[in-house]
Parts: structure tokens; C-alpha cells; sequence
């Protein structure tokens, strides 16, 4: 926590510390071990992200693009929903990001999680295994949260464009 609260606080004090920095990639490294973290900490990376897009005011490519990795094979609910918040920001600061995020690879693999959600719902339909467990009920909310935020994304960024 507190290497991630040094990192913001040298990108806040000069908005060149980011661009000196950047060749060691450290941001995009802890997007890439986004799963394995906390959600406080997950949530103190985006901020950094967002920090490097609205102060600095630098366009994190490679950031951009592992953030889009996350979204396979089996993103958890709560990762999606946090990447929907970041897209969300970015779109609202600055329209040239629906564009770049799409450039990221971020709306190809929303299509791609939108595909396996809707193989998942067809394979469940077709055999007839619509139980009513606890975990099935569990799994069945997970697809639909995370298929609504993909939806939502997709949505933003194809918006207007």
C-alpha cells in the first residue's frame, strides 16, 4: 500500500517524475497482478491511472492495454465493474479516450467476454441445468453483473462515435 501511496505522491509532485518513471512500467506491472490484489488496492492503482490521465496528463498506453487484458479469461465481478469505473472517467474527462481505449484492445475484449457469457447462457439453456442452488444462484448473479457492466462499456464506448 504505501509503495503505491509513493508512487502518486512522485507523479503528484512533478508531472515529469511520470514520464522519467515510465520506462520501468510499474504501473502497468501491478494492473497485470490486479487479481491477486486487494480491493483497496486495486482501487489506489486506478486512482494512479487516473491521476497520470487528468494531472500529468499523459495518455497511458500500456497501462491502458493491460487493463484490457484483465477482462479475460474469467474476470471477476468486481474487476469489471472497477475497469467500468476507470473507462468511465477517462470517457467523461476527455472524449479522445473512446477512441484510445478502443485502440487499447479494451472494446475487442468486452466483445470477446459478451461472446463467452452468451455461449455460457446458451450451453445452460439448451442442456436444461437451470437449478435453483446456492451456488448456481451465486454464479447466475456473477454472469449477470458482469455481462451488464461489459454491456455498459460497450455502450460508452461506442456511444457517439
Amino acid at each position: 500500500m504505501k509503495v503505491i501511496d509513493n508512487i502518486m505522491s512522485v507523479y503528484s509532485a512533478n508531472k515529469l517524475n511520470f514520464l522519467l518513471l515510465q520506462q520501468l512500467h510499474t504501473l502497468a506491472h501491478f494492473i497485470e497482478a490486479f487479481e491477486s490484489l486487494s480491493l483497496e488496492l486495486k482501487d489506489r492503482i486506478l486512482r494512479v491511472l487516473e491521476l497520470v490521465v487528468t494531472v500529468v496528463n499523459y495518455v497511458p498506453f500500456q497501462e491502458l492495454s493491460s487493463l484490457s487484458c484483465l477482462l479475460q479469461p474469467n474476470p471477476s465481478a468486481t474487476t469489471t465493474n472497477l475497469i467500468f469505473q476507470v473507462i468511465t472517467k477517462l470517457v467523461n474527462f476527455d472524449d479522445k479516450y473512446k477512441e484510445i481505449l478502443q485502440e487499447a484492445g479494451l472494446l475487442h475484449m468486452l466483445i470477446t467476454l459478451l461472446r463467452q457469457y452468451h455461449s455460457q447462457l446458451t450451453s445452460l439453456s439448451d442442456d436444461n441445468i437451470l437449478t435453483f442452488s446456492d451456488n448456481n444462484e451465486s454464479e447466475e448473479k456473477h454472469s449477470i453483473a458482469t455481462y451488464t457492466c461489459a454491456m455498459d462499456c460497450i455502450t460508452l464506448l461506442i456511444a457517439d462515435h
